[in-house]
């Protein structure tokens, strides 16, 4: 049952140092550059304001409010899972 991580398995030394790997060395380059793409990214998620006639304002709105009534959004996803299958022709309904 070692497999399932129940029962504890011995390791040698040796299997030991055959799976450790030498650690990764990054450049100080990339390190820069990694920074400076996740201060951009940062800034502009801190900066992005949607009005009021925004599509995107109005998406986070509408699911906010929708995911407050627990009724509503059972009966929401059923809708959601149901409706590909409507918009086809009528032959897959048939059963």
């Amino acid at each position: 049952m070692a497999w399932l991580g129940r029962g504890k398995t011995k390791t040698s030394e040796t299997q030991r140092e055959t799976t450790t790997t030498a650690p990764v060395v990054i450049s100080s380059d990339v390190e820069r550059r990694t920074v400076e793409i996740g201060r951009e990214l940062l800034r502009a998620a801190r900066d992005y304001s949607s009005g009021v006639f925004s599509a995107r304002f109005w998406n986070d709105q509408l699911m906010n409010w929708s995911m407050k009534d627990p009724a509503f959004k059972i009966q929401l996803f059923r809708f959601i899972d149901v409706f590909p299958c409507s918009a086809r022709p009528p032959w897959c309904m048939t059963t």
